[in-house]
């Protein structure tokens, strides 16, 4: 990527996360390539409604409307496959919470069809984990039998993808909200206890608390070493905290100290901030980059995100990454011997439940 497309990647982010933003910085046709970037990472019909207040400010056409319209019909054809499967686990009285893609799209954006979700993330109670496995065994779901890594798969709190009869929905089950460390602090009684119901425009559903999405969008980005994966996370975390004008951020704070996930909690918010979020919405207890060696670590992917992350990292970069950026100094013993382990006892990501093979 060349200099000066960096800077038009950048000069579109704060466009992305402030729909009221001055188009200023680059004209239409420089930021077009950006544009593609965010449509790749995003999907087009949520690229297309991030920079609309662009396009009609100027008339320009950063992305496409026949690309748009066509990944809008994508997003809600998988909408209605998921819905469908929340309102069938209500009505079997089995308590769940709908946690990151499916919350999100319909708290924070005007249509959940703009927004690309993949998984089906449910958090169920552990002690009512084998009922919500026989009503959907029942349905016809199976869980997924690819093979798994040896080295690097960790399932202490979901398993692999359960997968519809006509493989139209995967549902990721969780007995925790996400790995550890997260759910050290952000428990699974936590999030039940805060839970919020929703009257969603394809049916009601229980969402997490504010507070509680923000900080799983956190753990999520971190766990994906804040690669491109993470640009959901970080989009989804700017509507949330304009949304929540009432965001109680000490709370948030507390969960990342107690859940020993401080580091990557400051890396998320200072990367925000360094793409063009507005500061003033921000806390200074988070809002603090790393320093030294770890400052030129978190540079480094600042400068990656300005240019829209036109590549995942390499392994190189990965494992740093994750040492200076995304993990405190027990959390990473902790997951290395948990991989470790997996290399001697490969987990199967199946809940082991009485009657299974």
């Amino acid at each position: 990527m060349t200099d000066r497309s960096a800077r038009d990647a950048a000069d579109l982010w704060p466009l992305v996360f402030d729909p009221d933003a001055a188009p200023l910085g680059s004209d239409a046709a420089a930021l077009r390539p950006a544009a593609e970037r965010l449509s790749a990472l995003v999907s087009p019909a949520l690229a297309k409604f991030l920079l609309a207040p662009y396009e009609r400010h100027t008339g320009a056409t950063l992305v496409a409307e026949d690309r748009a319209n066509q990944s809008r019909l994508l997003n809600r054809l998988a909408a209605a496959h998921q819905a469908r499967w929340v309102a069938e686990i209500a009505a079997a009285d089995i308590e769940i919470v709908c946690l990151k893609g499916y919350a999100n799209a319909r708290l924070f954006y005007p249509d959940p069809d703009l927004r690309s979700t993949g998984d089906l993330d449910l958090l169920v109670r552990p002690a009512d984990l084998g009922r919500l496995v026989a009503l959907l065994e029942g349905r016809g779901f199976r869980f997924d039998t690819v093979p798994l890594p040896r080295w690097g798969f960790i399932s202490d709190a979901s398993f692999i993808p359960f997968v519809a009869p006509d493989g139209a929905c995967n549902i990721d089950i969780h007995v925790r909200p996400d790995s550890y460390p997260a759910h050290r602090s952000v428990t699974t009684e936590l999030v039940f206890d805060g839970a919020r119901r929703v009257a969603g425009r394809d049916g009601p559903f229980c969402a997490p608390a504010p507070e509680h999405a923000l900080a799983l969008a956190i753990t999520n980005a971190a766990k994906d070493k804040f690669g491109p994966f993470a640009a959901l996370k970080l989009i989804d975390a700017a509507r949330l905290i304009r949304a929540t004008p009432s965001l109680d951020w000490d709370a948030v704070e507390g969960l990342a100290r107690r859940g020993h996930f401080l580091r990557p909690a400051r890396v998320f918010i200072s990367l925000l901030a360094a793409l063009g979020f507005p500061a003033s919405l921000l806390p200074a207890g988070l809002a603090r980059p790393p320093i030294g060696v770890a400052g030129g670590e978190f540079a480094r992917l600042v400068g990656a995100w300005r240019g829209l992350v036109a590549e995942a990292p390499r392994a190189g970069q990965v494992l740093r990454r994750e040492i200076m950026l995304c993990t405190e100094p027990r959390v990473g013993l902790h997951n290395a011997w948990l991989r470790l382990r997996g290399l001697a006892r490969p987990g199967r990501g199946v809940p082991s439940l009485a009657g299974r093979p």
